[in-house]
């Protein structure tokens, strides 16, 4: 038997490497696992904090400017999360009264252009009686009391509150935050994450900033034709569109399909589809204009990437995933390239070693 043993051959090297890389894989897919399913039940702190530190990165060059003018930090904080709240709850509070104001009004027309279609096919008139439905039950919902939604109403305050308080608490301390995390770091990892951290930083502002940008002109593109033709809601359906944005590739597609069904239901088949037609070239030209130019030269992930990223983020949470993907995979894309290359020993060995987190501000990344 120890004959018999001695004469094997031991496993090719390619498979040995093969198989370590494979357990590894699946040790950190596992991880991954575990991790997304403690952030979907904590949900309540882990998207306001995303969508905080998010905002922050878009505020950020504001708190600069105002500092450049010698205003305190905290000041110039305060100023940009006062202007932010204030436009974004100003536009918010009108779109949601003219949406609710005009909401029943707009399905029940809707309806009535469902109703005259004439369609033969037995399917088609089913999905169309589903439709009708659908817009009946809409209709009812619309109509009847708020309270209903009060547990929901309650935990988006609660995450709107979180959020607003993280973003502003980059912006006035951001700098203390990170020296605290990079202390909990080993010592061999401190000086890496000092290199990499800005890097991150700045592909995230670059990515917020630019998508906004981005998002800003279909929104106004959009809401511009609706009213030109008459659409009801223009406005507030250019609203929606821009938050639709956020979501690279697909997301004004989506939700400027709302738009074309409120063409269709105000003005019939022409006005949808010429506003689908105004959606299908926006997105040509956000691809092959707007992407590279105002996003492309921070975010370097090529179209595979964001689609296989903004796949695998939808699948997995949602719309939140899909938000969340894109800026995610870019600041780690960012990261890994940024991060220092090893050393050799007798090179390393004369490095002296990091004595703590009292290192220079000016390398942290500072909202």
């Amino acid at each position: 038997m120890s004959n018999e043993s001695a004469r094997r051959s031991p496993p090719p090297a390619q498979l040995v490497d093969a198989a370590g890389w494979v357990w590894r894989a699946l040790v950190l897919a596992a991880g991954a696992w575990v991790l997304l399913q403690a952030a979907k039940r904590l949900y309540l702190i882990t998207l306001p904090f995303s969508a905080g530190i998010l905002l922050a990165a878009l505020a950020s060059p504001l708190v600069a400017l105002l500092r450049r003018h010698r205003l305190p930090r905290a000041l110039a904080a305060l100023i940009a999360g006062l202007a932010g709240l204030a436009v974004v709850g100003g536009v918010g509070t009108w779109v949601v009264y003219q949406i609710v104001g005009q909401g029943p009004s707009l399905l029940a027309s809707a309806e009535n252009a469902l109703s005259d279609l004439s369609i033969s096919n037995q399917q088609l008139s089913a999905l169309r009686d589903n439709a009708i439905n659908a817009l009946q039950q809409q209709a009812e919902n619309l109509a009847g009391p708020a309270w209903t939604g009060l547990v929901t109403a309650t935990e988006t305050l609660v995450g709107l509150f979180i959020a607003v308080f993280v973003s502003l608490y980059l912006l006035a301390r951001g700098d203390t935050v990170w020296h605290w995390l990079v202390g909990l770091l080993p010592r061999r990892a401190r000086a890496g994450a000092r290199q990499t951290g800005p890097i991150i930083w700045h592909t995230l502002g670059g990515w917020m900033r630019g998508t906004a940008l981005v998002a800003l002109f279909h929104g106004t593109v959009v809401a511009t034709t609706a009213f030109i033709m008459g659409v009801p809601l223009a406005i507030p359906l250019g609203a929606l569109v821009f938050l639709g944005s956020f979501i690279p590739i697909v997301g004004g597609l989506v939700f400027g399909g709302f738009a074309v069904l409120v063409a269709f239901a105000s003005h019939g088949w022409v006005a949808a589809g010429i506003l689908l037609g105004v959606l299908l070239g926006l997105n040509q030209f956000e691809a092959h204009v707007l992407q590279p130019f105002l996003i492309g030269r921070y975010v370097e992930l090529n179209a595979l990437a964001v689609v296989a990223a903004l796949t695998a983020g939808t699948l997995l949470w949602g719309v939140a995933g899909a938000i969340l993907a894109v800026p995610l995979t870019a600041a780690v894309h960012a990261g890994l390239k940024a991060r220092p290359k090893p050393q050799p020993a007798s090179e390393s060995a004369r490095v002296p070693a990091d004595d703590g987190v009292d290192g220079d501000c000016d390398r942290t990344p500072n909202p």
